[in-house]
């Protein structure tokens, strides 16, 4: 083909745009030729041949790629990475596994990503070396791509020591609506971290009424006073008929800032409401 002459132009201009005219197609024909060119002396070339290999998605790339990822140029390294996850294949798993710790957040959501894909049996090994780099975006992300099969992933997640990332888990899992209550449900009764059990709370108040008034009926005898604060507010909120007698307990705690959680709670619900304005007789 034409553009696979052009890579070997005297132009250094036109082997780039020939590069980048192949990356578009992405072929996996192209992937002989273009490892013949990766030794370009214009690193520009160079970058876009990798790059045209992180865009064909298939077998063919594995071997070249597996010999660029310990290129010594960074770039070269992370779009040799992305073609290995790109090409979603078993053969790039033993290459993928050694990449899982890279300090790029880009390559290491894709690399987690190909883990979750091709052996999601073992990919929680690499979840919380990941989450060093990962950003509450990235998991955004993962789940938006992976939907219900994330959401062990997710559960794994909201356990993490790293406070962004258990929050970030949270607010994740409504992009999985099916799954998100029973997900909110098990966090505000297991966690042991605070935050992520008001985080759950608030979440699921928004939800449902019913539902937040459930889990704040539980964490009214929280161990975190942050937690029990929340929960006397929520039902403030959501209280029904029966909410009052627990708020009155509430009212026994023995740290201040719930106790005035609590009455202001039971003030809010003692209001009586205001009728709805009649309309004017005509």
């Amino acid at each position: 083909p034409r553009l696979h002459e052009l890579l070997f132009d005297g132009n250094a201009a036109v082997r780039k745009a020939a590069a980048d005219g192949i990356g578009e197609r992405a072929q996996a024909e192209s992937v002989e030729t273009l490892e013949r060119v990766l030794r370009d002396p214009d690193r520009e070339v160079r970058l876009a041949v990798v790059r045209a290999l992180s865009r064909i998605r298939d077998r063919a790339v594995i071997g070249v790629a597996s010999f660029l990822v310990y290129d010594n140029d960074p770039e070269v390294k992370r779009h040799a990475i992305l073609a290995l996850c790109n090409a979603n294949h078993e053969d790039a798993l033993t290459v993928l596994r050694l990449q899982a710790q890279d300090r790029d957040p880009d390559v290491a959501r894709e690399v987690l990503g190909a883990l979750v894909e091709l052996v999601p049996d073992q990919a929680a090994g690499f979840v919380e070396s990941a989450l060093a780099v990962l950003r509450p975006d990235d998991l955004t992300r993962l789940t938006r791509r992976f939907g219900e099969r994330f959401v062990p992933f997710l559960e794994q997640v909201a356990a993490s020591p790293r406070s962004w990332a258990r929050l970030a888990a949270i607010d994740a899992v409504r992009l999985v609506p099916t799954r998100e209550h029973e997900f909110l449900k098990a966090v505000a009764a297991t966690s042991g971290h605070a935050d992520a059990r008001a985080a759950a709370l608030s979440r699921m108040r928004d939800l449902s009424c019913d539902a937040g008034r459930e889990i704040a009926l539980a964490l009214l005898n929280d161990r975190d006073a942050s937690v029990r604060i929340q929960a006397a507010q929520a039902l403030g909120q959501c209280g029904s008929a029966d909410t009052p007698q627990s708020l009155r307990g509430a009212l026994l705690d023995p740290e201040e800032p719930v106790r005035v959680a609590a009455a202001a709670s039971l003030l809010r619900l003692d209001k009586p409401q205001r009728p709805a304005p009649k309309g004017k007789a005509r």
